[in-house]
Order: C-alpha cells, then structure tokens, then sequence
C-alpha cells in the first residue's frame, strides 16, 4: 500500500504518476460497466486515512477506482481528497460490511 500524491489534495493525480498503475483503455472500461465506485462512508481501518479522518470534522467518504495493476482508494474530506494505492498482487480479500438501519415494521 502507498500514498498517491496529489497537488495540493485536489484529487487530481498527475497522469504520469499513474503509468505506474496501469490504465485500462475506453472499451475496457465499457465493457467492464465502469472502474469505480459509489462513495461510501469510511469509518476505519488505513492508518493513513484514520490520522487525516481524526483532524477533521466533516463526514468521510471513500471511493474506489480499478486500475490494472491496482485500486486506488480516494478519501474525501472537506474538500480534501486523500489516496492510497494497493497493488492487486498484494490483496489476499476485500470484506464490505453492509449495514441496514431501516426499521422493521
């Protein structure tokens, strides 16, 4: 896992700091129905994010973007965007914890 900068937290990479990860090209992304996803809020869990989420007061929300060599994971926080890259070679397993608050009845 490593930081991905940004200028100034934008959330703007620079596209030669992502050659390393690997693009897919248009038809592939077509054909996949899309490389990311919805927001989601984060609570835990990335050391990095935790530091950054415990300075702020707003809500975190993280995203993900399939890359060929990686997922990339964008946090975003008052404006901020934070991102992390995890190489796939390194992912043994993703868990998504889904929780439903609606009442019964």
């Amino acid at each position: 896992m490593e930081i991905v900068q940004h200028e100034n937290n934008t959330g703007f990479i620079e596209p030669e700091e992502l050659k390393k990860y690997g693009s897919f090209g248009f038809w592939k992304r077509v054909k996949m129905k899309g490389i990311g996803s919805p927001k989601i809020i984060y609570l835990s869990g990335i050391p990095y994010f935790d530091a950054i989420v415990q300075e702020k007061t707003d809500l975190p929300y993280v995203n993900f973007e399939l890359m060929e060599k990686a997922v990339l994971i964008r946090l975003s926080i008052q404006q901020e965007c934070y991102t992390m890259a995890v190489y796939t070679k390194d992912i043994n397993s993703i868990k998504i914890d889904l929780q439903n608050n609606a009442k019964d009845g």
